[in-house]
């Protein structure tokens, strides 16, 4: 029934009237009757019955319950996120600080290096110095020697010339008297004496002067190796800490030098070059200079193309043959002993055969050694049939050319090879050990190859790779070609805004030149797109001078990029092709450099962080030029992002 009601309680009032009505016997039974029947009635017209209203009410207790817990999930959801927020902000400054840590030690260790390089080219410097007055101090000892020896002689043959001239002059007593002859010899024999005695006078001061050179040159090593030990203390101690002493050179001479020293000086004179001239002198068979003659004359005869082959050829079998990888790697080379090369030349001993066929000899004499002799007229056979294998065709080479190129190549591989063996040591008391000698032998080939790279960089300078010239401009030939870039916009200037644009530029390129100039301050040893090539040279980083104005490099940037869309466009006027010069690959970092700072600019172009962190003493190192850079610090005040704090 509609509204879960019973049969009983579904009647109508209608059907209710005509029941009967109950007796008066039975009033409180109807009554009773009648008071739980009239609710049943009123309930089943009201609506649904309890069990409904129930479930509504538990229904409806659910929901709010549940919008409670969705309201309280919205809350945690909400702190949450805010929680997130603050986390990540703290995520972010600890990101930050550690970035900044990081450069800061990487500058100081920048730094470092570089004070420790510096100081070891100083150091470098000086023990070269300490070599040459040690190479120098052995050859006034041997002259030394020499001169002490003959000293001695001349005195022996004037002591028997006297003892002849007294026994003669006893003999003859009788005879003619001898006294003026013996007062002539007694006067020259006093003036030579005076002479000799200055001139030990003068070896004497010469001696004392070579003592204090090197005693000043003993005192700066020491106080080099003292500051360098302090700047590299974690790197361990510098070996080869000289003593601190060292040997004088003996020059007392005491005894009387006669005639023999001056015409042993008058010698030694002679010997000096006079500056004849010998350029139509004759080279002798064998020497340096006759290979060298026979070399060029070979490889002259050939044309670029047949001679680059043929230097190829030669490489590469000289560096088969003798197992080296290049003709400046020989440092562990093992050459013949001088005892086998001599007793070859006796005829005691067998020659280059077996393993030891392409074996050279790279001690005294070398290059007069019968051994090497034999040991290229084996690789002379290898040529040849290189030759064939590579088909190189046209004229070839003689032997003598062969041979003279190959001793040019063994000339290079002793170089090499000598220059990781031990030496005398600085405090010249000892020889090197090998491990000393070996770093010695790198400090001295890093040392040029720095110097190369810098020259490379500093200077106009063309590399050939695999008979592809490429270009590479240098700071000063780069400022050269802005400097007149700027002047031919300047001139072509279309309005007078453009025109006070470029006059600025010029004013700041007059001002930086070109050390200050460039951001070319690091290359690398191959481009990192095509390594092991040797056609493709080595990419340019460009870094940010840390020192100067960030805006200056966008000038610059903007000059470079103005002055080609200039030259195209006069080009087209023409009517002809702009053909750009081949230039290196340029790639722009971003990276800040830590380089020398540049000294002597006006105030306006140095960073504005860079100069607050100066103390007075650095200001007055880098040498702040005073006065105004013209156009460019009244158009800086208007800028306020020209520098920002962060850099």
């Amino acid at each position: 029934m509609p509204g879960g009601l019973s049969s009983d309680d579904s009647e109508s009032p209608a059907t209710a009237s005509k029941r009967p009505c109950p007796s008066a016997d039975s009033s409180g039974t109807s009554a009773k009757r009648v008071s739980s029947w009239v609710p049943e009635k009123v309930r089943a017209i009201a609506g649904p019955n309890q069990v409904l209203l129930d479930e509504e009410r538990e229904a409806k207790l659910a929901l709010q319950q549940r919008v409670k817990e969705l309201e309280r999930q919205r809350r945690l959801q909400s702190t949450t996120a805010q929680d997130n927020e603050r986390l990540q902000r703290l995520l972010s400054e600890a990101q930050e600080n550690l970035r900044t840590n990081t450069e800061r030690l990487e500058s100081s260790a920048l730094d470092m290096r570089t004070t420790i390089a510096s100081r070891e080219q100083e150091l470098q410097q000086v023990q070269d110095e300490i070599e040459q007055l040690e190479v120098t101090a052995a050859i006034l000892h041997r002259d030394k020697g020499i001169l002490l020896d003959q000293v001695k002689l001349a005195l022996a043959e004037k002591e028997e010339a006297v003892r002849q001239l007294r026994e003669s002059h006893s003999a003859q007593r009788d005879g003619p008297s001898h006294e003026d002859e013996l007062a002539s010899l007694r006067q020259d024999k006093e003036t030579e004496k005076e002479r000799l005695e200055a001139l030990i006078a003068q070896l004497r001061a010469e001696r004392d002067v070579f003592r204090r050179e090197k005693m000043e040159c003993e005192t700066e090593i020491q106080t080099l190796r003292n500051a360098n030990r302090s700047n590299s203390a974690q790197n361990g101690q510098v070996n080869g800490q000289p003593t601190g002493s060292s040997s004088d050179v003996p020059l007392d001479i005491s005894q009387i030098i006669d005639q023999v020293m001056e015409k042993f000086l008058a010698s030694q004179e002679r010997q000096t070059s006079n500056g004849t001239r010998t350029k139509g002198r004759s080279t002798k068979p064998g020497s340096a200079a006759r290979i060298l003659e026979v070399k060029r004359k070979a490889l002259g005869a050939l044309d670029a193309d047949k001679e680059a082959a043929w230097k190829g050829l030669l490489h590469e079998t000289f560096c088969s043959a003798t197992g080296a990888t290049a003709i400046n790697s020989f440092e562990r080379y093992d050459p013949v002993d001088h005892d086998t090369v001599n007793n070859f030349a006796d005829g005691k001993g067998p020659g280059p055969e077996g393993a030891n066929r392409f074996r050279l000899y790279f001690g005294d004499a070398w290059r007069t050694a019968s051994w090497n002799r034999v040991v290229i007229s084996h690789m002379i056979p290898l040529v040849h049939a290189g030759k064939a294998r590579k088909n190189i065709g046209g004229s070839s080479m003689t032997n003598d050319g062969i041979e003279a190129c190959i001793w040019g190549y063994i000339s290079q591989a002793r170089n090499s090879w000598k220059a990781y063996q031990p030496r005398v040591h600085s405090s010249g008391s000892r020889y090197e050990t090998q491990a000393e000698a070996i770093t010695r032998a790198k400090a001295s080939a890093a040392k040029r190859i720095s110097s190369v790279r810098q020259n490379n960089r500093k200077n106009n300078v063309g590399s050939c790779y695999l008979f592809v010239y490429i270009l590479t401009e240098g700071l000063q030939q780069k400022f050269n070609d802005r400097h007149e870039a700027v002047v031919k916009l300047l001139h072509h200037a279309p309005n007078p805004m453009d025109k006070a644009k470029w006059q600025m530029v010029k004013n700041v390129l007059d001002n930086v030149e070109a050390d200050a100039m460039s951001s070319d301050n690091t290359d690398t040893e191959e481009n990192p797109a095509t390594p092991n090539r040797l056609d493709t040279p080595a990419q340019l980083l460009i870094t940010v001078p840390h020192y100067r104005r960030r805006i200056i490099s966008d000038l610059f940037d903007d000059l470079d990029a103005s002055h080609k869309d200039f030259v195209v466009k006069e080009a087209r006027k023409a009517g002809t092709r702009y053909m750009p010069k081949p230039t290196r690959l340029r790639v722009r970092t971003g990276v800040k450099s830590e380089r020398t700072v540049a000294r002597h600019l006006p105030g306006g172009l140095y960073h504005r962080n860079f100069l607050k962190r100066l103390t007075p003493r650095e200001r007055e190192a880098v040498a702040v030029k005073e006065g105004e850079v013209p156009f460019f610090d009244r158009w800086m005040a208007n800028r306020v992002d020209a520098d920002s704090d962060s850099d």
